[in-house]
């Protein structure tokens, strides 16, 4: 929420960069034309416990994390552009419609995190 908030703001673009067990926020840098981590504690590389799961939905479909992570890394073999974000978060108020699960070891208990991609980032608790 705080990314959409500050993308909407500073009129900057973000982007949500995922993992099965890590998440940063980065931002577009237009002269290089590519994402980069920014400089904000707030937005830096985050390494969840091994007890919380992250699995992603975007427009629909259910995005492979570990699929991502491989794109990614052969990405950064080719060039320095190995922060491809997952999700969207742009200056024009717009997010990418995504629905993401972070769920303890019970995959049951944990939280929802969701955007139809025009309205607020919804946050939701999930529990048996």
């Amino acid at each position: 929420h705080l990314a959409a908030d500050e993308a909407l703001m500073q009129g900057r673009e973000y982007g949500m960069v995922l993992q099965q067990n890590s998440y940063q926020i980065v931002q577009f840098n237009e002269q290089s034309l590519q994402w980069q981590a920014t400089d904000s504690p707030a937005f830096a590389h985050y390494n969840l416990p091994d007890s919380i799961n992250i699995s992603l939905q975007s427009e629909g479909s259910k995005v492979d994390l570990k699929r991502l992570k491989q794109t990614a890394h052969q990405h950064s073999q080719n060039n320095s552009d190995a922060l491809k974000p997952a999700l969207l978060l742009l200056s024009s108020g717009e997010v990418t419609p995504f629905t993401l699960h972070f769920t303890f070891e019970d995959e049951v208990n944990g939280y929802r995190l969701s955007s139809d991609g025009l309205g607020d980032i919804e946050l939701e608790q999930l529990h048996d």
